[in-house]
C-alpha cells in the first residue's frame, strides 16, 4: 500500500509540476492527509492556492475550509468566505455545506440557522449527504426552520442512501425510539 501511495505522489506531483489544476488540488490533498508524503498542511494549502486561483472549484472549496480552521494558513474567516463562495459560484455541493456549518455554529460570525438551513438546502438539492444530513437535523430539531419529521426524514434517507454513516444512524435510533413510544401499554386506569 506505502508503494502505491508513492507511486500516485510520484504522478500527482508531475501533473502538478505542469501546473494541472487538478493535480495541484490531488498533491494539496496527499499533503493534507500523509498519503505518500508526511503530512504538511502549510504544502498543502500552497498547493490547493495555486489551484484556486487558477479556478478550480474543488481546490477553493479545500482552501476555504483551510483559511477557516487555520490548516496550513493563518486562520482568516472573511478570506475562507471568499474562496467558499468561488467554489459555490461554481456549483461545488460541499463548499454549500460547509458555509452551512459557518452560519450554523457561529465561526467568526453570528450564529444563524435560518441563514444556514438555506445553504445546507442548496447542497442537499445538489446531491450533497453531508448537506441532506445537516438539513434533516435542522428539520428535526425545528431549529432555523419550522419542525417537520417527515422532511427530516426525507432528507435523512436521501443521505443514508449515500452510505452516510451518520444518517443511517440516525435512522436506526428514530426507528427504535418510535417502536418503544408505541410498544408501551397504556397505564391502568386508577379503579
Amino acid at each position: 500500500m506505502a508503494a502505491d501511495a508513492h507511486v500516485a505522489y510520484k504522478w500527482i506531483h508531475l501533473a502538478s509540476l505542469q501546473g494541472d489544476p487538478w493535480g495541484l488540488h490531488l498533491l494539496g490533498r496527499l499533503y493534507y492527509t500523509g498519503i505518500g508524503v508526511p503530512v504538511d498542511r502549510a504544502a498543502a494549502a500552497r498547493c490547493f492556492m495555486r489551484s484556486a486561483t487558477r479556478g478550480h472549484a474543488p481546490a477553493q472549496a479545500k482552501l476555504g475550509w483551510c483559511y477557516l480552521t487555520g490548516e496550513g494558513v493563518d486562520r482568516d474567516v472573511a478570506e475562507g468566505m471568499v474562496w467558499l463562495q468561488r467554489a459555490i459560484q461554481q456549483g461545488h455541493a460541499e463548499a454549500s455545506t460547509t458555509v452551512g456549518y459557518v452560519l450554523r455554529d457561529g465561526v467568526g460570525v453570528t450564529a444563524n440557522a435560518a441563514e444556514a438551513s438555506e445553504w445546507f438546502l442548496d447542497a442537499a438539492e445538489k446531491g450533497d449527504a453531508a448537506g441532506q444530513r445537516e438539513l434533516a437535523l435542522l428539520y428535526a430539531e425545528g431549529r432555523g426552520l419550522r419542525q417537520d419529521p417527515d422532511e427530516a426524514r426525507r432528507w435523512m434517507e436521501k443521505a443514508a442512501a449515500q452510505g452516510d454513516e451518520e444518517a443511517q444512524t440516525w435512522l436506526v435510533k428514530t426507528e427504535a425510539e418510535a417502536a418503544c413510544v408505541f410498544a408501551v401499554p397504556p397505564a391502568p386506569t386508577p379503579a
